[in-house]
């Protein structure tokens, strides 16, 4: 058993995109969750995030906003760079869009800044 838990700090300590964060004896994502999980991130503080997406989309994300899927959030990029990187997982040509963050915050969406290039937006309660 102890040498199982030694194996998922191992992981933590090696994963490149920051996906786990330890706490003490504790391990957990940081994001990519499907249930509810209180997340105590810092706000993010940008001004523009990005989202990368495919041609296809671009009119209805435009249209409906862009919405979590599959998890609880959508994942911002905090760079053009990263943003393009990963919508080229999913499309070759690739769409950036522009979320003005700061406007954003005026109307009580928040944002979570996460460790690397992430930002998680939510809603003020």
């Amino acid at each position: 058993m102890v040498k199982q838990g030694k194996n998922f700090f191992r992981i933590s300590n090696r994963d490149e995109k920051g996906r786990y964060e330890i706490k003490g004896n504790k391990i957990r994502a940081r994001y990519g969750h499907s249930v509810d999980v209180d997340l105590d991130y810092d706000e993010n503080t940008l001004p523009e995030l990005y989202y990368g997406a495919s041609r296809e989309e671009v009119d209805i994300l435009l249209e409906k906003g862009i919405r979590p899927v599959k998890q609880r959030y959508v994942h911002l990029s905090t760079s053009v760079d990263k943003a393009r990187e990963v919508a080229k997982i999913h499309t070759e040509d690739p769409v950036l869009l522009v979320i003005n963050a700061e406007e954003a915050r005026t109307t009580g969406l928040y944002c979570y800044q996460l460790p690397k290039t992430l930002s998680l937006p939510m809603r003020s309660a």
